[in-house]
């Protein structure tokens, strides 16, 4: 995992206040002000573009008479579980390893050479654990709460047993601003935030009286430019413009 670093969201913050004018004009937003703005950037992010997340796999030792466990809070979805036996013997083994075990490298061997076996046996042995896990219970089933991240298995676990996980985990933000094809949307996102923020405090008060009359603010021009911005940044995401990947065919 990345380590907690502020500096590009600092940097991002800098850049912000910059295309607002600051140091030429007043800019009435606070660090606070700006720190929310990004925070805002960033779960848009999320929310919207499939590459905010990432594929991950992650072991999880079973425990004897325990059905429920906690995840990490990094984890978004869960889609399988994957156990090394076939469901009839369980535990830290599988009932075949072929990387493992020392003959499946003659079996190989054996059918690059053209003798008989060979993949074939390698293939039937696998026909088999799929056979004898679909009759017995190979497969979890299992419940997983987004919100708590608790992983309940419908399953009394009768022994120690070490699984794979399939998960989807969220990407830190650091590698999110990271990319150099998602970083400007994010600037550009807390960019609109921040003048829709600044024109609403500069609403409040439509003029202000000057030595030559009085002077309009700009709240409105802003509270406008920031929504269209926003807008276009949200069209940029369904034409996948940060990377992101679109839906792929679905067969069956």
């Amino acid at each position: 995992m990345y380590s907690e670093d502020t500096q590009m969201r600092d940097q991002i913050k800098d850049d912000v206040r910059l295309m607002l004018g600051a140091g030429k004009v007043r800019i009435e937003l606070s660090d606070e002000h700006l720190e929310l703005c990004v925070r805002m950037a960033v779960d848009r992010y999320r929310m919207q573009a499939s590459n905010a997340y990432e594929e991950s796999f992650l072991r999880l030792m079973l425990e004897a008479g325990q059905s429920t466990y906690t995840l990490p809070k990094e984890i978004e979805q869960v889609k399988k579980i994957y156990r090394r036996g076939n469901g009839v013997v369980s535990g830290t083994n599988g009932t075949m390893d072929p990387f493992a075990l020392a003959y499946a490298n003659s079996y190989l061997l054996s059918a690059v050479k053209g003798g008989s076996g060979g993949l074939l046996t390698y293939e039937l042995q696998h026909q088999f654990d799929e056979t004898v896990g679909r009759m017995f219970g190979r497969e979890i089933i299992f419940q997983w709460n987004s919100v708590s991240k608790h992983l309940t298995l419908n399953r009394d676990i009768r022994g120690g047993e070490e699984v794979m996980i399939h998960a989807y985990m969220l990407k830190p933000e650091e590698m999110l601003m990271a990319d150099n094809m998602i970083r400007p949307w994010i600037r550009d996102w807390t960019q609109a935030e921040a003048k829709i923020m600044l024109g609403r405090i500069r609403g409040k008060i439509s003029a202000i009286p000057g030595p030559n009359g009085a002077i309009n603010l700009n709240g409105d021009a802003l509270v406008h430019e920031g929504q269209a911005e926003k807008e276009y940044l949200l069209n940029q995401l369904k034409r996948y413009g940060t990377g992101s990947m679109p839906l792929s065919f679905i067969i069956g």
